[in-house]
């Protein structure tokens, strides 16, 4: 006799994951193999051109994850050179300012695609936090393009509110409280964008760590990923991301390839 628990489970998800993976997850809740391939059998009487979605999997999600994962290896290695750029170019040479601008925009591109693919794991294994967190973090890329492109095309318009009243307040002899008060709507602004940041980047890490029945690596890289945004002040903190950075780049490689 068909197990209908099973039947109903299959009816249910067999258009959003693949087979083998609903057939793994049913094993693990204990039922039978045998139990599995009736249920299996019945829903296929039902449905006679019913199969394996792995195709329609790989073509709707598999590019995207796969795109992330080559993107984040983008960032790293932009993000290499643009070190080594600015330590061995003169600080002045318009060379320098010309190729960081290039790379700033193709990292933050590849910013976008590498959320995305974040974006997609959580639409695969329904979980909303990630995708949410995902979804705010592009927007912030975006944004992050926006102003560039804005910077680029009207500089005195841009230094005018943000970099000059930041220069003439820390060369002019004003006493400290002055300052706070010149600089404070600037000071308060970058506190907030920060805090965002952290908060963000700490629920970021929670949506990972709710992946860890499902993805391999998303509890360490989200454990990762806090310790690392915690101790951010210290110079730990950096390395701890850029380890943890790294995992991302292999949990979506590793998932494309699933």
């Amino acid at each position: 006799m068909v197990n209908q628990i099973i039947l109903e489970y299959l009816r249910k998800y067999s258009s959003s994951y693949k087979i083998e993976d609903i057939k793994q997850k049913i094993l693990a809740s204990g039922y039978s193999e045998k139990d599995f391939d009736e249920a299996l059998l019945s829903l296929k009487s039902e449905i006679p051109k019913i199969k394996d979605n792995s195709n329609n999997y790989s073509a709707g999600y598999s590019k995207w994850l796969k795109l992330g994962g080559i993107c984040g290896v983008l960032i790293l290695i932009f993000s290499v050179l643009a070190s080594l750029l600015i330590a061995i170019l003169p600080q002045s040479s318009a060379v320098l300012s010309i190729i960081l601008v290039i790379i700033f925009f193709i990292s933050t591109v590849s910013y976008i695609f590498f959320f995305y693919g974040f974006n997609v794991l959580g639409k695969k294994y329904r979980k909303k936090l990630i995708r949410v967190i995902s979804w705010i973090l592009i927007i912030f890329g975006i944004l992050g393009i926006i102003f560039a492109i804005v910077l680029i095309i009207y500089p005195s318009l841009v230094g005018g509110l943000v970099f000059t009243p930041l220069l003439d307040s820390l060369s002019s002899d004003e006493p400290v409280d002055q300052l706070l008060t010149t600089l404070g709507p600037l000071l308060a602004i970058i506190l907030i964008i920060f805090f965002t940041c952290l908060i963000l980047g700490i629920l970021f890490s929670v949506g990972l760590i709710t992946l860890r029945k499902e993805v391999k690596y998303a509890n360490i890289t989200g454990i990762l990923n806090i310790i690392g945004l915690c101790t951010l002040i210290l110079l730990v903190g950096f390395l701890i991301l850029f380890v943890s950075f790294i995992f991302e780049i292999v949990l979506l490689i590793r998932e494309e390839k699933r």
